[in-house]
């Protein structure tokens, strides 16, 4: 939940450095910022479904890989498409962690 919490945070202590290393504007950060909710929620739903049927810990380690994935084309060159397409896929693997952690046993 720390990562969870923090990959929503970052994004804005990293604004000014963001904005002005990829020369994108003020509403273009706001697309960047608002695209980790995007399916944020949906995934929340549908993982919640899911854990139904599945165990937490097969779902966590597929959110995990998921999520260790998004961050990799980060350590190469940038495009401002390429933060926003990483941003959603990243709220759909961080959207279900407070289902799963709620379906887990005591």
């Amino acid at each position: 939940m720390f990562i969870n919490f923090s990959d929503k945070l970052v994004i804005g202590v990293a604004a000014v450095p963001l904005m002005r290393d990829l020369g994108i504007t003020p509403s273009q950060f706001g697309l960047v910022g608002s695209s980790f909710f995007i399916l944020f929620s949906l995934s929340a739903v549908i993982t919640g479904f899911v854990l139904n049927r599945v165990k937490s810990k097969w779902v966590l380690a597929v959110l995990a890989l998921i999520w260790a994935l998004t961050q990799l084309p980060m350590l190469g060159t940038v495009s401002f498409g390429m933060l926003v397409a990483c941003r959603v896929v990243l709220g759909a693997a961080e959207g279900p962690a407070h289902p799963e952690l709620d379906s887990l046993p005591l």
